[in-house]
């Protein structure tokens, strides 16, 4: 089994695919009630839910509701009124350059429903991605609160390299941290990192690295105050 295909084995047994319900949930959203505003995903996706929801969850997509542009976060807002789009949409309309699965995802942590999140390692990334992105702080902590009483958890010693690849590559700092934290268990030796050199970056290694041999610094001077302030012989007597 290639580590690529492993990484992906462990990511489904992490996170199962949606119950019916979790399903449920997140079909709402292709025409939640009092729905006002549609959220478009790259896939061409549409999401038609309350305006009031997204202002209030983002200062980022609160601008671009209210002013149409193209941003520099990649998000396009489009302003049209009934007969005058090309779809004929009556709503006004905000593009991400995010997938439909990854919009649902993200839209369950705003509205209440239950939560939903992705099936992989990769998109649950991507999903932490676009909430700091959009400056989401409160649905930020719903998905990191509900990755926490993750069972077994999300972030162990065999997913640490990989996580740790991943949130270097968005700028998660906190799973970033977390993950390295996970992979301390692990030798840095090639023969420990053979399979872990083909789905991650040289930069992130070395990132990782530099993380270990701090934490062996750390400890190697707090042993040797240990054993200068006299605790040693002090416990003896």
């Amino acid at each position: 089994m290639t580590s690529a295909t492993a990484s992906d084995s462990a990511s489904q047994a992490q996170n199962p695919a949606p119950s019916s319900s979790d399903k449920t949930s997140a079909n709402l959203f292709d025409s939640y009630p009092d729905a006002d505003f549609i959220l478009r995903s790259s896939d061409s996706h549409e999401f038609s839910v309350p305006k009031l929801y997204i202002v209030h969850s983002s200062p980022v997509l609160a601008k671009s509701v209210r002013s149409p542009s193209v941003s520099s976060d990649g998000v396009t807002s489009h302003t049209t009124t009934s007969g005058e789009s090309e779809d004929e949409s009556p709503f006004d309309t905000v593009q991400l350059p995010y997938s439909r699965v990854i919009i649902s995802s993200l839209l369950t942590f705003i509205f209440p429903v239950s939560t939903v999140l992705p099936s992989t390692t990769e998109e649950i990334m991507e999903l932490l991605s676009a909430a700091q992105k959009y400056d989401m702080d409160t649905v930020l902590t719903r998905i990191r609160d509900r990755l926490s009483r993750q069972d077994p958890p999300f972030f162990r010693a065999e997913n640490a390299f990989h996580i740790f690849s991943l949130a270097q590559k968005y700028g998660l700092r906190d799973e970033a941290r977390h993950a390295a934290r996970s992979s301390l268990s692990i030798s840095m030796t090639f023969d420990d990192l053979d399979e872990q050199l083909e789905i991650m970056p040289g930069s992130s290694l070395y990132e990782l690295w530099k993380y270990h041999q701090r934490v062996r610094d750390d400890l190697l001077l707090d042993l040797l105050g240990f054993r200068m302030i006299g605790v040693r012989e002090a416990l003896k007597d």
